[in-house]
């Protein structure tokens, strides 16, 4: 959420939520209008939906947004570069796109979960796709990301409520320190995602 509210004073516009679901990040968006595009087999709310596609090619013309949100759905997208293109093919000369997809997280929405990605990858699709990096920032360091597979462990491990929720009480003093460790050591090797903000050069190379 914060990444995107970051982002808000340039994502702006008319503006493309491919892989919208249920719209999440509506009340932090300050775009004039808010298109949403999931594929037709989701199994968010439709009403939320203002056109469906296949997954492949976005049915829109080339130039039609001034800005592009997709955010943790990119590793459920059968072909991540053909994406990036069509990204790319949609968004206005001069616009931005907030993309945002996990390096570390366990299968969901399965068997639709294809892939993960370093920030090095993320820099490449965009580039690839003849966008430039703006910035890449990761949701959590090394800390945050062992805490969370540690949390991911105990919830497989114990999995009988309520004492899997009284675990989770008892560690959060534990967690709340190595959260607080993750900001003061910063160490981003690994992350749990990564956030990049990519801009449509005004003239395509």
């Amino acid at each position: 959420m914060d990444s995107v509210r970051n982002a808000s004073p340039v994502l702006k516009g008319k503006l493309l939520d491919v892989g919208c679901g249920n719209k999440p990040y509506a009340s932090v968006l300050s775009c004039s209008r808010h298109v949403g595009l999931d594929i037709a087999s989701s199994p968010h709310c439709k009403s939320n939906f203002d056109a469906t596609y296949d997954g492949t090619v976005f049915p829109f013309s080339d130039g039609e947004f001034d800005s592009i949100l997709r955010t943790e759905v990119l590793e459920h997208s059968r072909h991540p570069t053909l994406t990036m293109s069509e990204i790319a093919r949609v968004l206005k000369p001069g616009g931005h796109a907030l993309i945002a997809a996990p390096m570390v997280i366990h299968h969901h929405e399965e068997p639709y979960d294809f892939q993960r990605f370093t920030r090095y990858g993320m820099a490449h699709l965009a580039e690839e796709a003849g966008l430039e990096v703006v910035y890449i920032t990761a949701r959590g360091g090394a800390y945050a990301t062992a805490l969370s597979v540690m949390y991911l462990a105990a919830s497989q491990t114990i999995s009988t409520r309520p004492f899997s929720d009284a675990l989770m009480w008892l560690l959060w003093p534990f967690a709340l320190t190595v959260l607080w460790l993750d900001k003061v050591r910063n160490r981003t090797c690994i992350s749990l995602g990564w956030q990049m903000l990519a801009r449509k050069p005004e003239r395509m190379r």
